[in-house]
């Protein structure tokens, strides 16, 4: 069986850029995931802004 190293995950010293799923899917995942939490802020913050301009 084959050790996979944290080190090996993040650091991979393949030519695949960034967005392949190849070595570097956790980072992906991990970009997609930050893309999705900061949406949802800007989201629910833009709508929470709107409420209270028309409450006032």
């Amino acid at each position: 069986m084959a050790e996979i190293h944290l080190r090996d995950l993040f650091f991979s010293e393949s030519k695949e850029n960034i967005s392949s799923w190849g070595q570097n899917w956790i980072l992906t995942f991990i970009l997609v995931l930050g893309t999705f939490v900061c949406g949802a802020f800007g989201f629910f913050d833009i709508k929470r802004a709107l409420k209270e301009k028309d409450t006032k």
